[in-house]
């Protein structure tokens, strides 16, 4: 049997959302699902041939990655942190090389994104049955979690199918898809992740730009929209944290602290970790798992970051920082900001980017990082360019 590479590498990506349901009850499904993605990634490289732009990336990444590992006290906090920044950067990137190729290798498969997303909203209805489907996370608030049993990680494959649901719509010119994009939100408002709930208002946002023919009829529906809104945040699990995240007297935290969940706190401690830090660290980074012991004597947590950019610099220093961005600039320029679309609408896209970033983390997400390509695809309409054949 002849297999289409093609194919292959699109289908492997639009799993994500699906097998991330089902990690917590199958340990090494995403792993699995990672490394043959991997293995694809980098034959469609050698296939369409790999530039002197990703051949230096490649590099340096792998420079980093063994500076990083040399400067660690093992055993390792978590294992994937090896891999998060690699992977960003190797797909990213071939995204900014070969953006039309991707989007047409989407309308190709769109079936299989279509099925992605019947099967994920079947599975997400079946289980608000469970009782095994609802935990307990900070703040002390019960939050729905579906199969995944980490509301945190169900959010950002809801954020992943919201996008999927976007670019059907965008291709089929398919509004009857935008009804399923309820089932994502549903898992906003009920998952108590304050961040995954205001980007995923923002992409709705976009989707329900998208329904209306009349452009006309998107804003006068766009009170009523608040209205309703408001009605499910009253009445959802996430009025729990946001009274846990609620500043009194009564606070554990000052401020800020409570507000940000404690983040101000080790970000605080973060930053002084670093300007403490010899010229070396300040430039290449402290290993994979300083972050985690400098947030364990802030607050008594070993956690990360919940910041790319402090998490980058811990991790592998000001030359992290810079080549992270390098990667989101080139894919802004290249793909964001050819985007035929209204101004707000960009903006809206590029705040999902940033706000994540700094509030949650971007690069650790995988279906985040997946789907935010699926967004700003959907919306980028240009034709394949010179740089691209």
């Amino acid at each position: 049997m002849k297999i289409n590479i093609n194919n292959s590498y699109i289908n492997l990506i639009l799993l994500f959302p699906l097998f991330t349901l089902f990690q917590s009850y199958i340990g090494p499904i995403n792993k699995i699902l990672f490394i043959l993605l991997m293995t694809v990634q980098m034959t469609m490289y050698l296939r369409r041939g790999i530039s002197a732009r990703f051949f230096a990336l490649l590099s340096i990444v792998m420079l980093m990655e063994c500076i990083a590992l040399f400067s660690t006290s093992f055993p390792l906090q978590s294992i994937n942190d090896i891999f998060y920044f690699p992977f960003i950067v190797i797909f990213y990137n071939f995204i900014c090389e070969n953006g039309a190729f991707f989007y047409d290798l989407a309308v190709k498969n769109i079936k299989s994104i279509k099925r992605i997303i019947y099967l994920w909203s079947f599975f997400i209805v079946v289980s608000i049955a469970f009782p095994l489907s609802y935990t307990q996370v900070w703040g002390g608030g019960t939050y729905f979690a579906s199969f995944t049993g980490d509301p945190f990680r169900l959010c950002p494959t809801a954020f992943y199918i919201l996008a999927l649901i976007l670019m059907v719509m965008m291709i089929e010119k398919n509004r009857k898809m935008f009804w399923f994009s309820i089932i994502p939100m549903f898992c906003f408002f009920s998952s108590g992740s304050r961040t995954y709930l205001l980007v995923g208002l923002l992409l709705f946002l976009i989707v329900w730009y998208k329904f209306f023919y009349n452009k006309h009829m998107f804003c006068l529906s766009l009170l009523p929209l608040v209205l309703l809104f408001l009605v499910f945040l009253v009445n959802s699990s996430m009025m729990q944290k946001i009274a846990a995240t609620s500043y009194s007297s009564n606070s554990y935290f000052d401020l800020w602290g409570t507000v940000t969940s404690g983040r101000s706190i080790f970000w605080e401690a973060d930053i002084n970790a670093f300007r403490n830090g010899s010229l070396w660290n300040k430039l290449l980074g402290f290993g994979f798992n300083f972050v985690y012991e400098v947030n364990k004597t802030a607050i008594g947590a070993k956690i990360w970051a919940h910041n790319d950019f402090i998490q980058l610099l811990l991790t592998y220093g000001v030359l992290g920082i810079l080549l992270y961005l390098k990667v989101i600039y080139s894919l802004f320029r290249r793909r964001l900001w050819k985007m035929s679309e209204k101004k707000w609408v960009v903006y809206f896209v590029f705040f999902i980017w940033f706000f994540t970033a700094n509030m949650n983390m971007f690069y650790t997400y995988l279906c985040t990082v997946l789907g935010y390509v699926f967004l700003i695809e959907s919306l980028t309409k240009i034709k394949q360019t010179d740089e691209e054949k």
